[in-house]
């Protein structure tokens, strides 16, 4: 279903390492202080802060380069040049061949990967503990000296243009893409983090291998480790094979909120023939602002919600949800996959935001009847606060998963240890405050339809229901 939704917003969850069916305050101060005790923070002979997050029970660990700025530095043109430089920075380096990586990383069973996010990006090692002393050595070599052959860089334009006509191809995914290139259209986030089919024809091998000089700036780098590490040997190894990385200023980019506003943009496909993919796109609190987590819980009890009304009662679609797409200019996208009903679909969300809006949940069907009966808000709540603690905090149990969360914490609040406080922030949400929250961002607030349909129905859309 969510081809880019997910992309967007995995890493950025900021989930937790464990699970937990029952909360109180006690549970939420013991956990925090318990895990903010396990990190210990360092600084390399070049001023690189290391940050290591301890857990001696976990025998995979995870080692990741963490690179401030990306595609918030770039102009348009340059779409997705971070992205092919990290992707050819694992194929290949001065001292290793790709073969060679490959090898040693199917035997070891460890990975090397970059990634990029709207606003950073990151280059990775996970491996088990005792394979780490060799697979650091490639690690450090494909960062600082990748090889850069015409072969793999060839490989690697040849699927991004695959990826890029898969997402074209599909009409659902074709929908969310056009509706994240307009929310930042004339943003710092307008540069894609993928590349495009103009950056893919025209950046050569040369641009690459300069780009890839530009990441080496130790003031824009933070090394995260978590899992069974010493501590001291890892800062030794980092030492010796970082020392050499140049000091050039760096000034965080600013990034401003979205706004969000405009006509419906109605698109035609011929895979969506006979059917409609349909995507709106809302504003959205920041991760520190008090709204988030009342909005993020509304998120979930919105989406059963829909889906209850649009697909179980109506039948008007195959899947429907809401979903944020969480950055430092985050948004979220109400998604429809598969509409059957595209003329009356306004009026069946609507029937499910009035639902919200009055604080009702549904809790059942009768089958006789085929009626739902209803619950408050208050009654509900507390299930869907376990609900999202054990679907956020038991997701991420491994040490890569704990060093993505840590380098989100410290890319959207500057804490190290923002992660660890969602239980308390879940806890402290009200009923009021989850009405208040979808008051606020779904019902008051300007949002943006994207529909995408058949060729023979793309000029019978209603357009007017969806302004």
């Amino acid at each position: 279903m969510k081809k880019i939704i997910i992309l967007a917003t995995a890493a950025l969850l900021f989930t937790c390492c464990t699970s937990v069916k029952q909360t109180s305050p006690s549970v939420s101060e013991t956990y925090f202080e318990k895990n903010a005790s396990s990190f210990e923070v360092m600084y390399l002979e070049n001023g690189i802060p290391l940050i290591v997050k301890q857990n001696e029970n976990q025998q995979v660990v995870s080692l990741s380069i963490m690179i401030e700025g990306g595609n918030a530095l770039l102009d348009p043109s340059q779409s997705g040049i971070e992205n092919m430089t990290l992707s050819m920075m694992t194929r290949g380096s001065s001292g290793y061949t790709y073969e060679e990586i490959q090898k040693q990383l199917h035997f070891t069973q460890g990975s090397i990967s970059g990634y990029t996010a709207n606003g950073y990006s990151y280059f990775s090692l996970n491996c088990i503990n005792h394979h780490f002393s060799n697979l650091f050595s490639i690690f450090s070599d494909a960062f600082l000296n990748p090889s850069f052959t015409e072969k793999e860089f060839g490989n690697v334009k040849n699927e991004n243009i695959q990826t890029l006509q898969s997402i074209m191809n599909d009409p659902f995914s074709l929908a969310q893409y056009s509706a994240e290139r307009t929310v930042y259209k004339n943003h710092p986030f307008e540069t894609d983090i993928r590349p495009t089919y103009e950056t893919i024809q025209t950046v050569s091998l040369d641009q690459i291998s300069d780009f890839h000089k530009t990441l080496l700036n130790s003031k824009r780098i933070t090394i995260v480790a978590a899992g069974n590490f010493d501590p001291e040997y890892l800062k030794k190894r980092l030492n010796a094979a970082f020392f050499v990385l140049p000091s050039q200023d760096y000034v965080t980019p600013l990034i401003p909120q979205v706004t969000i506003s405009g006509d419906p943009v109605i698109m035609s496909h011929p895979s969506a023939a006979g059917t409609g993919f349909l995507v709106k796109t809302y504003p959205f609190p920041q991760f520190n602002d008090l709204d988030y987590m009342p909005s993020l819980l509304a998120c979930t009890i919105y989406s059963e919600t829909l889906f209850n009304i649009v697909r179980e009662k109506y039948g008007a679609c195959y899947s429907i949800g809401n979903t944020p797409v969480l950055s430092k200019a985050p948004y979220m996208m109400l998604y429809v996959n598969s509409a059957s009903d595209i003329e009356n679909m306004p009026s069946y969300i609507n029937e499910a935001q009035s639902l919200m809006s009055e604080g009702k949940v549904i809790d059942s069907k009768n089958p006789e009847t085929n009626e739902f009966t209803y619950l408050t808000l208050e009654e509900t709540l507390e299930g869907y606060k376990n609900s999202l603690i054990n679907s956020l905090f038991s997701a991420y149990i491994t040490s890569s998963g704990e060093v993505t969360q840590i380098m989100g914490s410290l890319h959207l609040t500057g804490e190290k240890e923002a992660y660890l406080k969602l239980l308390k922030r879940i806890e402290d949400v009200s009923a009021d405050d989850i009405r208040r929250v979808f008051n606020s961002y779904w019902i008051n607030s300007s949002g943006q339809w994207f529909i995408v349909t058949g060729p023979e129905n793309a000029d019978k859309v209603p357009v007017e229901l969806y302004k």
